[in-house]
């Protein structure tokens, strides 16, 4: 083949959808070089040199380092073989993990739309048994400051939004529960119906005026409920409003 036949770097690149600047690393790193370097100081490629990005490329595009591909290539060619594996587990494991988002991302994005239509609005919903362990106690009156709610979480080694609170109320007193959590203190959603209030407030400081209502609601409806109150702040309620934190509060249906 005559030489000025031979494919320039930018040819080369062109051809790989690549930059040159990639073909130029991969020539530093040891793993890819040019045939030649003709008397103007250019670098030109065969058809070997076509051979062997490909080979490059093929073997990037699976995850191998190039430290291994360079290994491979002076040593021993059975590396491959064992980074390609671990690149195939790699991989499903990323799967697994961007399957598991969408799926968080699935359900806050029902929550918000949930939510939406559900402000100002009493309904019954079913849940199944579920227990929860209490990591702070306090009243209407002497609400948590900040702190008291961090040191509860570090005091137990509870980690951030991964475990949502959900607060119990109990002749008067209520304590912040996580689920599934084994706290000095146990709590029980048990298995039925609840009713529900979804309502939206400013400030902490308004909880007693939603209990109000909700206990309104169940007097004027002679609505029988046991006598634990369940309260929820909704993590998503940013999508309602940057102001307003929305509020669940739920007691079950006695038959």
């Amino acid at each position: 083949m005559r030489q000025n036949e031979d494919l320039t770097i930018g040819e080369l690149s062109k051809m790989n959808a690549i930059s040159t600047h990639q073909v130029r690393f991969y020539e530093e790193k040891g793993i890819f070089k040019p045939a030649y370097i003709d008397e103007n100081g250019y670098r030109k490629y065969d058809l070997d040199s076509m051979y062997q990005i490909t080979h490059v490329l093929v073997l990037r595009k699976m995850n191998i380092p190039v430290g291994k591909i360079k290994k491979a290539m002076e040593e021993d060619s059975s590396i491959y073989i064992e980074e390609i594996q671990k690149s195939i587990k790699s991989l499903r494991s990323q799967i697994e993990e961007l399957e598991s988002k969408i799926s968080f991302s699935e359900s806050i994005l029902d929550q918000a739309f949930e939510l939406r239509k559900a402000i100002g609005k009493f309904e019954e919903v079913f849940y199944q048994e579920s227990h929860y362990g209490s990591i702070l106690s306090y009243t209407f009156d002497d609400l948590p400051s900040p702190k008291e709610v961090y040191q509860g979480y570090i005091n137990h080694g509870i980690i951030s939004y991964h475990h949502p609170l959900t607060t119990f109320l109990v002749d008067g007193k209520l304590h912040i529960g996580i689920k599934n959590f084994k706290g000095t203190r146990r709590f029980t959603i048990q298995k039925g119906k609840y009713l529900r209030y979804v309502s939206s407030i400013s400030g902490f400081e308004e909880l007693p005026k939603v209990a109000e209502t909700f206990f309104s609601y169940v007097l004027e409806h002679d609505v029988k409920i046991s006598d634990q109150l369940i309260i929820r702040e909704e993590c998503c309620n940013t999508f309602i409003s940057q102001n307003v934190d929305v509020i669940i509060f739920e007691a079950k249906i006695l038959s």
